[in-house]
């Protein structure tokens, strides 16, 4: 009897302590290259690497990530950025944001019905949502290579995407080794997103 009540209050403090844990926090991080091609001579463009991860809450990184599934795929929305406190995307310094339609895994992303881009933040410049153009004939490629629950990682690369500055600059999005498996795509990879129904 005795070992009985032993069990039983053990398995209430076991209970117990699964009801007030911390949610598993969203995480996210990219790899990428920015700069312009090299027929731009004399447009005082620099190429710059960045590496941004982090998770949710943090006051340094701007992380955001949905998965949700709608009809013909997977609508798949994923921002990363590096700030200062009391920021957010739209100031920081450098930062990747991409919205669209999965239609399957390994695919690439394409507009929505409620649409899709690529958004990227340099310093003192940014890559418009209305020209960082995804898809098969769009301006920047994103493709999700591996999509688990709420996590997924992927790859993206944009060729000839004007940015913001005026005159408007040409520019790039690629890799770099050995940050990324080869300097022709940036990677991203995102864990425990919010799923909206």
């Amino acid at each position: 009897m005795q070992s009985w009540r032993g069990l039983a209050v053990g398995s209430l403090v076991v209970l117990g302590l699964g009801c007030g844990d911390d949610p598993v926090p969203t995480t996210g991080q990219a790899f990428w290259r920015d700069g312009c091609p090299a027929t731009m001579t004399g447009a005082n463009c620099t190429t710059n690497r960045h590496s941004v991860r982090g998770s949710n809450g943090s006051p340094t990184v701007d992380v955001l990530c949905n998965v949700v599934p709608v009809a013909g795929g997977t609508a798949i929305t994923f921002r990363v950025a590096a700030i200062e406190p009391g920021q957010n995307f739209s100031e920081s310094l450098e930062g990747l944001f991409a919205t669209g339609l999965l239609p399957s895994v390994g695919a690439e992303l394409r507009p929505g019905d409620d649409g899709g881009f690529v958004q990227i933040r340099g310093s003192g410049w940014s890559i418009p949502a209305g020209n960082g153009t995804i898809g098969v004939t769009g301006a920047c490629h994103v493709f999700i290579d591996r999509l688990n629950g709420q996590s997924f990682n992927g790859r993206i690369k944009c060729n000839n995407v004007q940015d913001d500055l005026s005159p408007p600059r040409s520019r790039f999005v690629d890799g770099y080794q050995p940050q990324t498996v080869s300097d022709e795509f940036a990677e991203f990879n995102f864990t425990n997103c919010t799923a909206i129904p």
